[in-house]
């Protein structure tokens, strides 16, 4: 993955009791992703985007809320790509953080493989894009798209507007890697009692806690560069894990 997590034991530990852990991604993935984050909404238009996503094999979805905020979704649409260099073109920003926001998330998924004793390969097949190459043999048209997805959130936070602009849930993938917001207010519950059987799912603690405070503390130990990124078990995970 081009990434090492430090200790793999400790951060899938935390995985499992907590449903979340936080990591202390290095300078040469954090650089991309901090500066996607530095830029205000012109970070989500789709047109001045698209030459570098095209080039990079990378779909854009843009979709907008009412007056509750908007989203750029991005995914992978083909297994062999073009991967531009890094500029300061916001398009080539998008890309590498599209990359490195899934190198990290596909080294959190190996390191819970071998603390689980699965082969990550034998997984990826299992779990991974293997519809891409058959499109492609075949010449079609459509694409397939990649089960990374990055989501890049404009929320406007409006006094006006009565409505949460982001409800409780839970996220359906495997693992979700989350940066720390520039706004405040990510919540989670604690696992309770573990599913116990495939299929079970596990039980929560009825309050939700904040966990940027934790994801603070994470960073004062962050060296140079670094930054400090949480990730969540999701509902697939918790499923293949027995809760």
């Amino acid at each position: 993955t081009g990434f090492c997590i430090r200790e793999p034991g400790h951060f899938v530990a935390e995985l499992v009791s907590l449903g979340f852990a936080v990591l202390l991604v290095p300078k040469e993935l954090a650089q991309p992703v901090a500066r996607s984050m530095q830029n205000d909404a012109s970070m989500l238009r789709v047109d001045d985007l698209r030459p570098a996503a095209d080039a990079a094999g990378l779909s854009l979805t843009h979709k907008r809320q009412a007056n509750l905020k908007e989203r750029l979704q991005v995914r992978r649409r083909v297994s062999s790509r073009k991967v531009p260099e890094r500029g300061e073109d916001r398009g080539e920003v998008l890309v590498a953080a599209f990359d490195a926001m899934e190198t990290v998330a596909c080294a959190a998924f190996e390191a819970w493989c071998h603390d689980q004793g699965f082969e990550p390969e034998l997984a990826r097949k299992h779990l991974g894009d293997l519809s891409f190459e058959a499109l492609e043999v075949q010449e079609k048209k459509a694409f397939g798209k990649g089960k990374s997805v990055l989501n890049l959130y404009y929320y406007f936070n409006e006094e006006s507007c009565e409505e949460e602009p982001c409800r409780q849930h839970s996220d359906p993938g495997l693992v979700t890697v989350l940066c720390r917001s520039s706004t405040t207010g990510l919540e989670v519950r604690l696992p309770s009692k573990p599913g116990g059987a495939p299929g079970v799912p596990a039980e929560y603690q009825e309050d939700w806690r904040d966990v940027e405070a934790v994801m603070d503390r994470c960073s004062e130990e962050c060296q140079e560069g670094e930054i400090a990124m949480l990730v969540i078990a999701g509902e697939t995970m918790e499923r293949l894990s027995a809760g």
